[in-house]
């Protein structure tokens, strides 16, 4: 393992349009292995109690979110907190911000957001729909994300979905899914907004203000000084869930790492980091299965993705 470690921090990453892919799903699913560890946030608590600087807690995020920039960035064996963030400014163009998302970008890569639960029910995604992509047209980001890259406009998004034990800060599986596999195109979200939005300003009797919720209603009182908020929260169903037919019968004692990628996607990662992956199958570290998943965008259609899987005792 650390040999793999040495060949992470030296291999020749993907060059993209003169752009250079700092990390991608699967050298993130290498750097799991290569820790061959369950991870216990608890870490991540102490490690950001301990930093008396709030700006490197900030950049540092909520604690899952440290462990996944951790699994991009190659920093998870790194207690350091001035030594982690040195590694992450190295991957990430964008350490993420507390209300907004996405929860980090890597440069010249996708853009992460990562959702922790207690249970297999469905994801809350509040107010923001889904996305497959992230746009800098996007009026849900900060400018310093949308200036984190020099002329970019639109990125792919990987969504990280982590199980953690209710007792305890031990995480027992994790998903990482690059989005085009689990999430439609924004028009079709945008579209059912829409249609709820429109029907609602139209019920007789309600005096509708212009509003980006569904809607916002006033004229309820006497002295019009009361408004009814109407706001969409969306969910998305669990992936173990939606792609119980390639977990279900996972040994649930152990940790459990799945990624979900279009081929498209996997086979545009850098040739080092699929060659690393494919001595790990090899050996029967890893199990890669070429599959297919249903399109987001049409049920009649299917994709083809690659599903990767790792179990740690």
């Amino acid at each position: 393992m650390i040999i793999i470690n040495m060949i992470l921090f030296s291999m020749n990453i993907k060059i993209i349009g003169g752009t250079i892919m700092e990390s991608n799903i699967v050298r993130a699913v290498i750097n799991i292995y290569d820790s061959n560890e369950r991870p216990n946030l608890k870490k991540y608590a102490n490690i950001l109690s301990n930093e008396k600087n709030k700006n490197r807690v900030k950049a540092m995020g909520s604690e899952l979110e440290s462990y996944s920039k951790d699994i991009f960035a190659n920093t998870y064996n790194i207690d350091d907190v001035e030594k982690k963030l040195e590694q992450y400014n190295k991957i990430l163009s964008y350490l993420g911000g507390s209300k907004n998302p996405p929860d980090f970008i890597i440069k010249n890569g996708a853009a992460v957001e990562v959702k922790k639960v207690e249970s297999n029910g469905e994801l809350q995604l509040n107010s923001s729909s889904p996305k497959k992509t992230l746009k800098s047209t996007s009026d849900k980001i900060t400018e310093e994300c949308r200036n984190c890259e020099t002329g970019w406009t639109e990125k792919d998004m990987v969504y990280i979905i982590a199980n953690q034990n209710k007792n305890d800060k031990i995480v027992e599986s994790i998903w990482l899914i690059d989005a085009k596999c689990y999430i439609a195109d924004e028009s079709i979200y945008l579209k059912a907004f829409k249609l709820v939005k429109d029907n609602i300003s139209n019920i007789n009797g309600l005096s509708s203000v212009e509003s980006k919720e569904l809607a916002r209603i006033g004229e309820i009182d006497g002295l019009d000084i009361t408004k009814l908020r109407v706001r969409a929260m969306w969910t998305i169903q669990h992936p173990n869930t939606v792609f119980n037919t390639f977990v279900s019968n996972d040994d649930t004692d152990k940790f459990r790492i799945y990624a979900l990628i279009l081929k498209e996607t996997f086979e545009s990662y850098p040739k080092d980091d699929i060659k690393i992956l494919n001595q790990l199958i090899s050996d029967g570290k890893i199990t890669k299965l070429n599959t297919t998943v249903t399109d987001p965008d049409d049920k009649s259609k299917k994709l083809n993705v690659v599903l990767l899987k790792l179990l740690i005792d």
